[in-house]
């Protein structure tokens, strides 16, 4: 009988396993159970079409709404340690000599001191040199994204998805991800019927997604690193293309002159810049930031000051308008005032039901928040809020409350339990 030949693991590999079981330890995270095991369908196939498009997930046969094509757990590391830079390079290369390769974003970005420590750290790794090393550390910063959880031991927490990351940005995608904010461990569902052969994908940003093509695409340069060419952005899906009709509609009675245009153009600007600032990446444009404001009470005052000008320009659909009614139910909700909270989430999940991808967990959680809003209300006055909501926005909060009653029995087939006052996966 021949003899059984011995196991074997790469330094890299032997490093994920040590991290994995001294967080378990000290950090008192619980062992693997099927319902947090790593989940995915057979229906997935990886496939490389090369050049700027990479990488991606396939459909093997049709998928329905609803499906869970993908469970799996993160890698936790803390950005505040003096090891951070090593681990996650460790994990990069262990994720590829699995067959998950990570990859770095597209370009030559200059050598950074992060690159220099990652280098230093595991210069004494055999077998492993310091390109490696550079490129395991720049392929988990362009993977990897910082979060906050309230119960993990990490001061600042980044995760790292091995089979996640696979996925590819749409920003009208036919796929969502679900997190249970408690241990990190994500659900990917359709959220739209797949075709055998189409590609599966998620959108990488709630915000970015709910901003007109040229800034979407402007963004998704700056921050991910590539022009998207998605149906939406390609303007190939007649229902993405109603909600970019959506994103850049004009207030109701507006004059149309180029006189008037421009004044109120420069008027909405100025005001949504007095909410927001554009930040920016290595020089090319990220993203928009709320500014920092002395207090909830200051932000408030300052979106009841820009609103109008905004309200001028654009619809209630209009990208600043909600990007400004955003921020106005964060204060309200901040501050308890409850029965402006509600009307204003009720606005905000009427548009919100009308311009973001169905199913999608933006909307799941906004939607707890409006019932939670609701939950605060005077028992005197709920009846009443309750009707003035449902008369001026009710097509939406209906359609909304349907898709989210849906979306429920699909997370709970998939053994992601909604549970009063938290969420997570079910027992079994």
């Amino acid at each position: 009988m021949e003899a059984e030949q011995p196991l074997t693991l790469s330094a890299a590999r032997l490093a994920v396993l040590v991290h994995k079981a001294i967080r378990t330890v000290t950090a008192g995270v619980p062992a693997s159970s099927s319902q947090t095991a790593t989940f995915v369908s057979q229906k997935l196939e990886l496939r490389d079409e090369g050049g700027d498009k990479g990488r991606g997930f396939y459909a093997g046969g049709n998928i329905a709404p609803g499906e869970l094509v993908l469970r799996e757990g993160p890698h936790v590391f803390d950005a505040s340690e003096d090891d951070f830079v090593a681990l996650a390079a460790i994990h990069a290369i262990a994720a590829a000599e699995e067959g998950c390769e990570l990859r770095a974003a597209p370009g030559s970005p200059k050598a950074s001191a992060a690159d220099a420590q990652a280098a230093r750290w595991l210069s004494g790794v055999e077998g492993l040199s310091e390109a490696s090393a550079v490129k395991g550390f720049r392929a988990a910063q362009n993977n990897g994204f910082s979060t906050t959880m309230p119960d993990v031991p990490e001061n600042e927490p980044m995760f790292l998805f091995w089979k996640l990351c696979i996925f590819n940005h749409s920003c009208w995608p036919n796929c969502a991800v679900f997190r249970d904010d408690s241990t990190g461990m994500s659900y990917v569902l359709a959220i739209r019927h797949i075709e055998k052969k189409q590609e599966l994908t998620i959108h990488y940003s709630d915000d970015l997604i709910l901003l007109p093509k040229d800034l979407r695409r402007a963004f998704l340069r700056g921050g991910f690193g590539f022009d998207c060419c998605c149906d939406r952005c390609e303007s190939e899906d007649a229902a993405a293309e109603i909600v970019d009709e959506s994103l850049m509609k004009h207030a109701d009675g507006r004059s149309d002159t180029w006189q008037e245009e421009s004044k109120l153009l420069h008027e909405m600007r100025m005001a949504h810049a007095s909410l927001s600032a554009m930040q920016k990446e290595d020089g090319k444009p990220a993203r928009f930031a709320y500014r920092s404001f002395e207090s909830w009470a200051d932000a408030l005052a300052a979106v009841e000051a820009a609103m109008p000008s905004i309200a001028a320009y654009g619809a209630t659909t209009f990208w600043a308008r909600h990007h400004a009614r955003a921020l106005r139910c964060i204060a309200l909700e901040e501050l308890k005032r409850d029965s402006a909270a509600f009307l204003a989430l009720a606005e905000h999940a009427h548009a919100a039901w009308r311009l973001m991808p169905r199913y999608c967990d933006a909307l799941r959680r906004l939607q707890k928040r409006l019932d939670q809003a609701k939950q605060h209300l005077p028992v005197a006055l709920r009846p009443r809020l309750e009707e003035k909501a449902a008369s001026l926005h009710g097509e939406g909060l209906n359609g909304l409350a349907s898709d989210m009653a849906k979306l429920q029995v699909w997370l709970a087939q998939a053994g992601f339990l909604i549970r009063q006052g938290g969420e997570g996966p079910a027992d079994e």
